[in-house]
């Protein structure tokens, strides 16, 4: 576990990036810069993409911080996350998510871009950003799983937060910490799974939208299952059927979308 990268020591000048920050960071940049450039190879307009990549962009950081939000609202409340603060901490990645395809729909229509097509393009590298971002989760600490006795099963350093988490609830001991689930492992293996079945999809032309639907059912899916391994943060107020519903939510409506958008397609999706 690493949640100090490492130190940028200029001077008087000190700064210490953090592993979660700079992850997340990386998985913002690495997920515009990638569809930027894969877009202008299908053919989209540079400044349609640029506008379109801003706006997106925008929307999807106010809804990962608005969901996390809703969701840690005590934590705000007593000034441990900032609201309005520039920091890259305190999200809820399915909430950029939302964010970010409620913006591409909007500003898509208003630039006459193809809202489907641009979507499947995103996936292809929002899958690398979420594994990425999971990287510094685990390098972080945060984020951790229940306890496992599988042989895959990661024992965090002492006094880490998923050592605090066993003592508080009587699982282990003082000077040792039982080996959990590592929950941020499974999801970045699923998102980069995300990532391989939008490319395929693409690949084999199949109708636009199908990658970026496909991409959401199966995230969706996969975190209602990783969820049921995983600690929830210390800090989390929503009630216990919150994120369940939500991801169940999000399942449904997208095999409602499928169903629509089917009768428009002229081959087979599966």
């Amino acid at each position: 576990m690493y949640p100090e990268l490492f130190v940028i020591n200029w001077g008087n000048f000190i700064w210490i990036v953090k592993s979660y920050s700079f992850f997340y960071f990386l998985a913002i940049t690495l997920t515009v810069v990638g569809t930027f450039l894969l877009a202008r190879k299908r053919g989209f307009e540079k400044n349609k993409l640029i506008i379109f990549l801003f706006g997106v962009s925008m929307v999807g950081f106010v809804g990962a911080r608005m969901l996390h939000f809703l969701t840690n609202w005590n934590a705000y409340v007593s000034g441990e996350y900032g609201l309005f603060s520039l920091n890259m901490e305190g999200f809820a990645i399915f909430g950029g998510i939302a964010g970010a395809l409620f913006a591409g729909w909007l500003i898509s229509r208003k630039l006459k871009l193809d809202f489907w097509k641009l979507g499947d393009t995103s996936v292809v590298f929002l899958g690398v950003g979420i594994a990425m971002a999971r990287i510094g989760c685990f390098l972080n600490g945060c984020c951790f799983g229940k306890k496992t006795t599988l042989p895959w099963g990661v024992r965090f350093p002492d006094l880490s937060q998923a050592h605090q988490y066993q003592l508080s609830h009587g699982i282990g001991n003082f000077f040792a910490t039982s080996a959990v689930h590592p929950t941020q492992a499974y999801e970045a293996l699923a998102a980069l799974i995300g990532s391989v079945m939008a490319i395929y999809f693409i690949k084999k032309k199949y109708p636009a939208g199908v990658a970026i639907l496909s991409f959401i059912l199966w995230l969706s899916f996969f975190r209602l299952v990783n969820m049921q391994l995983r600690v929830m943060p210390s800090t989390f107020d929503a009630p216990d059927f919150f994120y369940p519903l939500f991801y169940l939510s999000s399942v449904l409506i997208c095999i409602i979308i499928f169903y629509k958008k089917s009768r428009y397609w002229n081959c087979a999706i599966i």
